[in-house]
């Protein structure tokens, strides 16, 4: 039995006297999304909210969608990754989205890529953490990118902090 849930996103409006969260765009009677949205990253690009998730619809694979002002639209393809994306997260260098994630497809291990304004491209090596990563996380220092992330393999450390090869 397939269960209808929606991306409901919500932002609190901070001037509002009641302070009450509304919903921003389409609720899920008026939106068709089948599945479930797991690890979810949203982040703004000026004005324009955008997410990533692990996309129940697409095998959980990364999805992300921008809202358009008046529906939520994809960026790229829907389930873009090569296996499911766990631990997503989405940041932008300019106006170029990026998102780093777990990837399945390559035991669990981090991944980045990038959306080139057609199809979303690796950045670097798929699956060039040591070990499995979790809670990642993608930042830039100008124009190079950096990730973080639990590391499964390596001992007595929490974090690794990377940049692609040539930065």
């Amino acid at each position: 039995m397939k269960t209808k849930l929606s991306l409901i996103f919500l932002l609190i409006s901070f001037f509002a006297k009641a302070q009450n969260w509304q919903a921003v765009g389409p609720d899920d009677f008026n939106q068709a999304s089948y599945g479930t949205a797991l690890y979810t990253s949203l982040v703004f690009n000026g004005t324009v909210p955008y997410v990533v998730y692990s996309d129940g619809l697409n095998s959980y694979k990364a999805t992300v969608k921008k809202f358009n002002g008046t529906s939520w639209e994809l960026v790229g393809t829907a389930g873009f990754s090569a296996g499911s994306a766990t631990y997503t997260s989405l940041t932008f260098n300019g106006t170029v989205p990026y998102v780093v994630y777990s990837d399945g497809l390559n035991s669990y291990k981090a991944t980045v890529q990038k959306f080139n304004g057609t199809s979303w491209e690796l950045v670097g090596t798929a699956g060039f953490s040591a070990g499995q990563a979790t809670y990642t996380s993608l930042a830039f220092n100008g124009t190079v990118p950096y990730v973080v992330y639990r590391d499964a393999v390596i001992k007595r450390q929490y974090k690794s902090l990377m940049v692609p090869p040539g930065n």
